[in-house]
């Protein structure tokens, strides 16, 4: 995602903010964020506005401090990395810990401590996101959509997507 801002006031808000380019690496994590703000813009309300304005702001703050901040670890980064290189296919925590030359346990904890989730937790975020982002870019069937992102079961798929997002992913390209 690109998040570009322009108006009178940019330059001087992207001078406080030290602007440039911020890389994320764990993209999944403010992917909730994201996702709140395509809804609000979505939305023709003056509240919609305001809450746009403010959810922008934590983003922003979340990005330039929380990211700047947080030194993640060399094996949480490879994690990562392994995790958004293989989304797409089945990937067992035996598989990653091996990778990794960890033992499961220890790559959970570690994991969990430093992005507030399990291996599993953030692999199935991730694959959501991708989901997300097919639905709307893409006339894919929900079926295959849900196959290209790593669900071997379109079920599981579905009842995934909707306790993350609060609707079906038919339903989310109606919209």
């Amino acid at each position: 995602h690109w998040i570009h801002l322009c108006g009178r006031l940019a330059p001087q808000f992207a001078g406080q903010m030290g602007a440039g380019i911020l890389p994320v690496h764990h993209a999944a994590l403010y992917g909730d964020m994201v996702d709140r703000l395509l809804d609000l813009g979505r939305q023709a309300a003056r509240a919609a506005e305001v809450q746009t304005s403010c959810l922008l702001s934590e983003l922003l703050h979340k990005l330039v401090f929380e990211t700047a901040e947080t030194v993640q670890s060399d094996v949480c980064r490879q994690a990562i990395q392994y995790l958004e290189q293989h989304y797409a296919r089945r990937v067992t925590l035996e598989e990653l810990s091996g990778h990794l030359y960890l033992s499961q346990a220890y790559l959970i904890r570690r994991f969990k401590a430093e992005t507030g989730y399990t291996p599993h937790e953030y692999l199935t975020r991730l694959r959501l996101l991708k989901a997300r982002q097919r639905l709307w870019y893409s006339n894919e069937p929900v079926e295959a959509v849900g196959r290209a992102v790593g669900f071997e079961h379109t079920s599981y798929f579905i009842r995934q997507y909707k306790a993350q997002y609060g609707v079906t992913p038919g339903a989310e390209r109606r919209l």
